[in-house]
């Protein structure tokens, strides 16, 4: 499924609908189109799932790696 959405620049773009959590995270969009019409970034209720939230580098599995390694 895609989602149409506008980025800040007015620029308009379909994406597929497991990049849009990613996309408002990184505020990288202006508004994107719901059932019911445009929902406006800051301005309308948006869900973002959790585990798309994040973005940046995953550190959690070294240090689990490394603490494994210690107490061996």
């Amino acid at each position: 499924m895609e989602i149409l959405v506008m980025y800040h620049n007015g620029t308009l773009d379909f994406v597929p609908a497991a990049m849009l959590s990613y996309l408002l995270v990184s505020k990288k969009l202006k508004q994107f189109q719901r059932s019911d019409g445009w929902a406006v970034v800051g301005v309308h209720p948006v869900r973002i799932r959790e585990q798309m939230a994040f973005v940046g580098q995953e550190r959690r599995q070294d240090r689990v790696a490394s603490a494994k390694i210690m107490y061996i």
